[in-house]
């Protein structure tokens, strides 16, 4: 059974989910889901233009910081990117922000361990793992970018 847009916000306010680095994912995921309901073969009578009203909204998100936190996550690395150019953008965004912290010399900060999703939060997130693995072979780690 395929999760709904609605579970989203499950996802988001989930005690496991709660960071930074699941909003723009979970937000491609919903908006993905959502043009698959505008699209239908029946499409939505009702609520077509307040699909279309949250889709615009999504498209306009333009946060630096939950970029880089998405694209630093192990759960979704650059999966939820679609556009080459805004993939490349952001490559380049990890770059600076990695250089200049290594300028800053800052002192490590301790990370909280994290309990690993449960199994519908995986299954809400396949398309973005289906994704990497169809990829692979012509994706690049950011990680491995940064430290060439």
């Amino acid at each position: 059974m395929g999760m709904t847009p609605h579970y989203s916000l499950d996802v988001l306010q989930c005690e496991q989910c709660a960071a930074l680095g699941y909003l723009l994912p979970t937000l491609t995921v919903m908006k993905t889901q959502l043009r698959e309901m505008v699209q239908r073969v029946t499409p939505l009578t009702l609520c077509q233009a307040l699909v279309k009203a949250i889709m615009s909204a999504i498209d306009v998100f333009e946060d630096p910081k939950a970029k880089l936190a998405a694209a630093v996550h192990p759960k979704f690395k650059l999966d939820w990117v679609d556009d080459v150019t805004e993939r490349a953008q952001l490559v380049e965004l990890l770059k600076h922000c990695v250089r200049q912290q290594a300028g800053n010399h800052q002192a490590e900060t301790q990370v909280e361990h994290v309990q690993p999703p449960t199994a519908t939060t995986n299954d809400f997130f396949a398309r973005l793992t289906a994704k990497r693995q169809t990829n692979m072979s012509s994706s690049m780690d950011v990680a491995n970018e940064v430290v060439t």
